[in-house]
């Protein structure tokens, strides 16, 4: 017997986001289509995304964006890195 998974991908909805965070991880791809983050400065990505104990002076923050099965329960992340002027360059989800 085959277990078929289908991806469950959502539109990125600020309240859902704010709201469900095992929710997160189906709107990654949204955010990477339609680069939503890059080029924000920090503010402006707080105000999206939420602030979730980021260190303001650091060029890497993490979000928390849920759980994955893999023979064990491994929490995945939402990566965003900043340039020196603060803004997103690039985000990746590990």
């Amino acid at each position: 017997m085959i277990f078929k998974t289908t991806k469950h991908q959502l539109q990125f909805d600020k309240q859902l986001w704010l709201q469900n965070r095992e929710q997160r991880s189906y709107m990654i791809a949204s955010l990477k289509k339609k680069e939503l983050l890059i080029g924000l400065s920090k503010e402006e990505v707080i105000a999206l995304l939420g602030f979730e104990f980021n260190d303001k002076n650091s060029s890497i923050w993490t979000y928390y964006i849920g759980e994955t099965w893999m023979l064990f329960w491994m929490k995945n992340y939402l990566y965003v890195y900043f340039d020196v002027l603060g803004r997103v360059y690039k985000i990746e989800k590990k």
